[in-house]
């Protein structure tokens, strides 16, 4: 059997990283935002961090037993998921769950004590949850797919110096001395592609103007300054994504990469 391949596929809104996940091979999609909620064959919303847990265990609990019906499982999204944790981290202050506090009035800055100690308290969630996770890849050889936001981050380089690149929009520590989830979770991937389409920028002497460069959707796949991405299957060139059966592309790339021991195709397309 085939182990489960964990991969995001990570861009601005409405690059078609929803999209290409929903295509996966016998998958299950699971929205926990707005936007990807109207899929077929999806799962009602999710709207808390219970529900993600709760359907997790589900998952688990059918695999062990036979019964799990999907070959992938597609998460929309990774940061929606966190924001879900966040908020069961305020509800689950002790002084909350004490009734001395009230969640509404209180932050993942101010909750557990103050100090940061609530993203300690959620970072142990987000570890515990991709354990379980690692169960059906490991020994269900249920493959896990995630859509994930970016945001514009500063990089300090201690070789190049500081430079602008998209990163995956998950909390990370501001000291750079402890790893957060977007630390823990771009390690813990086989892959992350970056959805994007490829610009020119024409400079005038007065302004400069933006223009599509006529590529196309483009996933990169290995790191480069202006981008995160990474993968474990020796990919280095972009991955082209046409309209249609975007994630076969994905799937292609892989399959010739690792010479036919990862299939990852979509045969019912």
């Amino acid at each position: 059997m085939q182990k489960g391949q964990r991969i995001a596929i990570a861009g601005q809104e409405g690059t078609g990283k929803t999209t290409t996940i929903s295509q996966a091979p016998g998958r299950l999609f699971i929205p926990m935002e707005v936007g990807g909620s109207n899929i077929p064959k999806s799962t009602p919303l999710l709207r808390r961090w219970e529900d993600v847990i709760g359907l997790t265990d589900e998952c688990i609990a059918d695999a062990q037993t036979g019964k799990f019906a999907y070959k992938s499982m597609s998460w929309d999204s990774a940061t929606a998921a966190e924001r879900l944790l966040h908020d069961f981290t305020v509800r689950n202050d002790p002084d909350v769950l004490a009734g001395k506090k009230i969640a509404v009035k209180l932050s993942m800055e101010s909750s557990h004590g103050g100090y940061g100690k609530a993203y300690i308290y959620a970072n142990d969630r987000w570890a515990e949850w991709l354990a379980k996770l690692d169960l059906l890849c490991e020994y269900g050889g249920v493959n896990q797919f995630f859509s994930c936001h970016v945001f514009s981050n500063k990089v300090i380089d201690p070789t190049v110096g500081e430079y602008d690149a998209w990163d995956i929009l998950l909390h990370s520590p501001k000291n750079a001395k402890t790893q957060g989830k977007r630390e823990h979770f771009s390690q813990w991937l086989d892959m992350i592609g970056f959805m994007h389409s490829p610009l020119l920028v024409s400079k005038g002497d007065k302004f400069s103007q933006a223009m599509d460069a006529g590529e196309g959707r483009v996933m990169l796949v290995d790191r480069t300054p202006s981008a995160v991405a990474k993968n474990r299957y020796d990919l280095v060139a972009p991955i082209k994504i046409p309209r249609e059966g975007g994630w076969n592309a994905v799937a292609g790339a892989i399959w010739e990469s690792k010479k036919g021991t990862i299939d990852l195709w979509n045969r019912e397309q």
